[in-house]
């Protein structure tokens, strides 16, 4: 007994021992430096501004995406395989070799990593590819948030394919959708898509052609038999909507084995080939013939896909995507399987001291983020654990682990729990803070740049500009007005195929219940757009853990604001959905289905509220543009002094480990740019009196386009901000030019067309208005390059100048607030 006791003691001590040394192990840097990698500018480029950036006392390198993503992708964040780095920024060696660089240095490597959606392009994603081969059958079905059992009855067992630029039969019978062999089997183009053709509809299509061989005596009798028999396993393939694990795998076999020998065939027998291209021929149809294009009509009305006008994905789609953007799909880190692949490379690379932390790019999008939070720290500790303690060692690799859950349980804000150091990139609404049960060290930096832009905002100066924009504009209307008509605009448009899904798995818990069920279809979708456009936050985090008194108070308010904007409601639908949203929902309803529900729908507020505010308000709403910042409230940006020192107070007390950032990839516009327009605050009788003088001069450059001055006074007033914000920082006693630069110019049209569209009023990118977009670019080329341009540049100039030289000295103060307050400073790339 007394050995046991020995032993077990020695296991505690040595678990305790091992447990500190994992806790050490965490790399918290002391600054980072973003770095957007690409082909033109690789891992072999980042290692050679090593030195330079240990010069500037970086503590990690900040590189954007590095898995493999679509060919010539500018960013990285079309994915396509997470379980290879992409090789258009070089080799893993190469990799390898910047990490070491910079590890030698004292610095680490802080990653990119986006777990929440991937490119779903069939040619380079080889999930999505097996996805549109086999359906629900794919073994990569369970990677994608896709619904098989759609309300549309011709969607079932089918993924909506939104990818055509005209109605599907104009398309079909323009000859645009063609056949073609591949080594892995049919194929369908359409341009630069390239979609797998399902094996069991492959015998149907070409029996014309099969028949003829078989009536042949041309053929080699092996060659026909052999085409015989491949044909017999295609029609017996199980069908792609299969849900039996056995009959899938059969089928996802036989499919390869089946389109290898199909492969062989045609490239032993030209007599088959020969006639497999004539029923090509004959499929493909011919432009002018339409019931030519009837048999291609009917294989591909047999596919696991639709292929669809791009414009009905506003009402159709099926698969969640990142935002309104159809060639991003949703992933389902939830599943265990996904998680653990998606996620093998990268725990390779903190194992092997190549990563030392990761930015995670939009956990909103999860099902459940602090979850995520959680497995990766989990993973990481785990695997820590067993490089320090051995694997042939399970039992302390064991104890650690339950020692970490001890430790979680006891203070979930111990950063002991928390081996590797990450930054979500959420964005918090006012008054909101990050959730402390969150295996996180912080933010992106969002919460910090919108306190350091308030900070340098003179209140009532703002007030001035707000009253000119109203009289300028005509547009009265507060910002949180304009701001809950742009979250029901994007409902009931961009994100409506999303909304009426909802909307029909909440009428089936409602008719499961005789207290609900006379709830019709119709009022529970209005309810739920009105709750959406009345979130106050981008999303809540009612989960199987429960639902949290914040999130309670959330949804309370979203409910309360929507059922006083529709007084002509039944008011027990509100009551109803309040419940569901927390979770809960009628008693004769399993909660679990209404937890489901609550989940669903958090995946949702997100991006409505990102396209509302930061895609459409931000848009329509322009005193000052410089508070128009992804995570700021226009409604009240100015913050205190004391303000200030209380954030920086809190931050340190609560999380001392977060980033900070004057700029990232996703702002709206530079950090310098915003330091130079919060000058406008402080000199708003000055700015009036410019307006004033400007659009008078530049009067005669705006026509009308459908009884509307183009621009009209808000996108002109947008206009001017811009250029103060772009204006190339000239030195003092320069002469002032007779034309604008080229490349202020282009900027500043192309940012015009941005504005308009985004603000959805005069023209949007769904529906273009081509007249007034045109008339709006021709007024920014007369202004800034046109005869009279001189007259403008006169009077705009010295102002602007003034203003670039007073933004720069507050684009220092800024850089040095950031410097030293409590946090991770990051600096975008250049803008040191």
């Amino acid at each position: 007994m007394t050995e046991i006791t020995q032993t077990a003691a020695s296991l505690t001590d040595e678990v305790d021992a091992l447990a500190a040394k994992l806790r050490s192990v965490l790399h918290v840097p002391s600054s980072t430096y973003r770095i957007q990698l690409s082909g033109r500018f690789t891992f072999a480029d980042a290692a050679a501004i090593v030195p330079y950036l240990d010069a500037l006392g970086i503590g990690a390198c900040y590189l954007s995406p590095c898995f493999k993503a679509r060919p010539g992708s500018a960013h990285g964040y079309d994915v396509v395989d997470h379980r290879e780095l992409n090789p258009e920024l070089g080799t893993p060696a190469q990799f390898a070799a910047l990490a070491q660089g910079l590890r030698e240095r004292g610095m680490g490597v802080l990653l990119d990593m986006v777990p929440n959606h991937m490119a779903v392009d069939p040619v380079h994603n080889p999930y999505w590819r097996d996805v549109l081969q086999h359906g629900p059958s794919a073994a990569a079905a369970e990677w994608f948030d896709i619904d098989w059992e759609p309300v549309k009855e011709s969607l079932h067992n089918r993924v909506l394919l939104p990818i055509l630029g005209d109605q599907y039969g104009v398309v079909l019978e323009r000859g645009e959708l063609r056949l073609a062999l591949q080594h892995s089997g049919l194929v369908l183009h359409y341009f630069e898509h390239i979609l797998p053709i399902n094996p069991e509809t492959i015998p149907g299509a070409f029996q014309p052609e099969i028949d003829e061989l078989r009536a042949s005596e041309e053929v080699d009798d092996r060659d026909t038999r052999e085409l015989l028999s491949v044909m017999t396993a295609f029609a017996k393939l199980p069908p792609h909507s299969e849900r039996q694990p056995l009959q899938q795998e059969e089928r996802r076999r036989e499919s390869q084995v089946s389109c290898e020998r199909f492969h062989v065939l045609l490239e032993r027998s030209p007599m088959v080939r020969s006639a497999i291209e004539r029923g090509l021929d004959r499929l493909n149809g011919r432009p002018g013939e339409p019931e030519s294009f009837d048999a291609l009509h009917m294989m591909l009305e047999q596919q696991p896909y639709r292929v669809a006008y791009w414009r009905t994905a506003f009402d159709e789609i099926n698969y969640r995507r990142f935002f309104d953007i159809n060639d991003l799909g949703a992933v389902r880190m939830e599943e265990p399987r996904v998680f653990a692949e998606a996620h093998r490379l990268v725990l390779e690379c903190v194992r092997d001291r190549l990563v030392t932390g990761l930015r995670l790019d939009h956990p909103d999008g999860l099902y459940d983020p602090e979850d995520y939070f959680e497995r990766l720290q989990a993973a990481v500790w785990r695997q820590s654990a067993e490089e320090l303690a051995g694997a042939d060692r399970p039992e302390v690799v064991d104890a650690l682990v339950e020692w970490r859950a001890r430790r979680r349980d006891m203070d979930h804000t111990d950063w002991a729990v928390r081996p590797l150091y990450l930054a979500a990139e959420k964005i918090l609404s006012t008054g909101e803070r990050f959730r402390t049960r969150w295996a996180i060290h912080g933010g992106t930096g969002y919460l910090f740049l919108n306190v350091i832009n308030g900070l340098f905002l003179d209140r009532a100066g703002l007030h001035q500009l707000e009253r000119l924009w109203a009289r300028l504009s005509g547009r009265n209307e507060p910002f949180p007005e304009i701001a809950y008509e742009s979250r029901r605009l994007i409902a009931q448009s961009a994100m409506a195929s999303e909304m009426n899904m909802l909307a029909h798995a909440l009428e089936r818990i409602a008719t499961r219940d005789r207290r609900s069920r006379d709830f019709t279809l119709n009022s529970l979708r209005r309810v739920l757009r009105e709750v959406v456009a009345c979130f106050p936050v981008y999303r809540t985090y009612v989960s199987s853990r429960g639902v949290s008194a914040t999130d309670r108070v959330i949804i309370a308010r979203a409910v309360a604001e929507a059922r006083r904007r529709s007084p002509v409601m039944e008011s027990s639908i509100f009551d109803f959905i309040e419940r569901v949203l927390t979770g809960l929902g009628p008693a004769s309803v399993p909660d679990d289905e209404c937890l489901r529900f609550a989940m669903r729908f958090q995946q949702m507020t997100g991006p409505i509220q990102a396209k509302g505010l930061e895609d459409t308000a931000f848009y329509r709403y322009a005193p000052l543009v410089a508070t128009n910042e992804v995570g700021s409230d226009p409604a009240a940006p100015t913050i205190s002094i004391e303000q200030f020192h209380a954030a920086n107070a809190s931050r340190l007390e609560h999380w001392p480990s977060t980033m900070l950032t004057l700029a990232t990839h996703d702002t709206k516009r530079g950090a310098d740019a915003r330091a130079r327009l919060s000058i406008l605050s402080e000199r708003p009788a000055e700015w009036r009196r410019a307006m004033a003088q400007w659009m008078r001069l530049n009067a005669r450059h705006r026509p009308n386009v459908n009884g509307v001055p183009a621009p009209d006074r808000a996108d002109e007033y947008m206009f001017y901000q811009a250029l103060v914000a772009i204006w190339p920082p000239d030195l003092e006693g320069e002469s002032i030019p007779a034309v604008a630069p080229p490349s202020i110019d282009a900027r500043a049209s192309e940012y015009m067309v941005k504005a308009i569209r985004e603000g959805k009023i005069r023209s949007s990118w769904l529906r273009p208005d081509q007249a007034y977009e045109d008339a709006v670019s021709a007024f920014a080329r007369a202004v800034l390059t046109g005869a009279g341009s001189s007259r403008f540049l006169n009077t705009f100039v010295p102002f602007a100048r003034t203003i670039a030289r007073l933004g720069a000295v507050r684009g220092l103060a800024q850089q040095v607030l950031m410097s030293g307050v409590p946090g991770v400073p990051d600096i975008y790339q250049g803008s040191e």
